[in-house]
């Protein structure tokens, strides 16, 4: 992708799945969205709706390159 910084360079991105949508990022390149700008940063939130280790080091991520 053309777009910086784009949502490949999320830290294990394409590990978020939800379990009934299936991967976030695929999700997301079908409907033409592929900017960093463009994650919903409660999707790194669990089953449990909290922020586990990885969630917690996406949205610090997330944070520090605004």
């Amino acid at each position: 992708s053309d777009t910086e910084p784009n949502i490949f360079d999320l830290y294990c991105g394409g590990a978020i799945v939800h379990y009934k949508s299936g991967l976030y990022f695929d999700e997301l390149i079908s409907q033409g969205k592929v900017s960093f700008w463009d994650i919903d940063t409660d999707r790194f939130r669990n089953r449990k709706g909290e922020f586990g280790s990885r969630g917690q080091r996406q949205l610090i991520q997330v944070q520090y390159t605004k």
